[in-house]
């Protein structure tokens, strides 16, 4: 049976309108040969989606693909609402980019977290830079996490290998990031944890105001 968004009241404002079948149907043959044409390498997505770009909003292939987009976002959308194990799986990817993009906002807060070059060649090579930089970081703390787990572990306490993969090493607490930068002219990263202490779990229990 057939049933209207006025059904679904709680849902209503994630969907705009209903999907247009007719334009899927009447392009159907042109949405398969050119999902066939990506999926066997005859076309690149890339060249796929310059393509695309320009054609005209109004244009029937664009829109039945748009339809076909709507589609898997409808599926999405009732998984997500339906599904609470999926939610959470989304909310902790979620998480996980916004944790990348405060570190990449706080390397830049020279700039103002603004790319001021007006070359796009300037404009990349920072953002190239940026990105470097960003990895290099959660390289480093990834190593650190491995040793302090270790030390941890070696003391007696105990350390899931299921907690360890919520955690997601792009924390910048612990960076200078307006002081003096070092490296070592052979090239060596200092990921040794006497470059960083670890905090004693009673000095850390301090800190959170917590007592056992």
């Amino acid at each position: 049976m057939r049933r209207s968004l006025d059904d679904y009241p709680n849902i209503q404002s994630l969907f705009a309108a209903p999907i247009n079948t007719r334009v899927i149907r009447d392009r159907w043959d042109d949405v398969l040969r050119l999902a066939t044409s990506v999926e066997s390498g005859v076309m690149p997505a890339s060249r796929a989606l310059r393509k695309l770009s320009a054609h005209h909003p109004e244009g029937k292939l664009y829109k039945a693909l748009r339809e076909v987009g709507r589609i898997d976002k409808t599926l999405f959308l009732l998984n997500f609402v339906s599904d609470s194990v999926f939610r959470r799986r989304v909310l902790v990817g979620l998480k996980k980019g916004e944790s990348y993009h405060a570190l990449t906002r706080a390397l830049v807060i020279v700039l103002g977290g603004i790319l001021r070059s007006r070359s796009i060649e300037d404009q990349v090579n920072q953002i190239t830079c940026l990105r470097l930089l960003a990895t290099a970081i959660t390289a480093w703390n990834s190593v650190y996490m491995g040793e302090a787990v270790e030390r941890l572990r070696s003391a007696g306490y105990r350390v899931d290998d299921d907690q360890l993969s919520h955690i997601y090493p792009v924390f910048i607490e612990h960076l200078n990031l307006v002081g003096e930068y070092r490296f070592p002219a052979d090239g060596r990263a200092l990921t040794e944890l006497d470059a960083l202490p670890l905090r004693s779990l009673d000095e850390a229990l301090s800190q959170l105001s917590l007592d056992l």
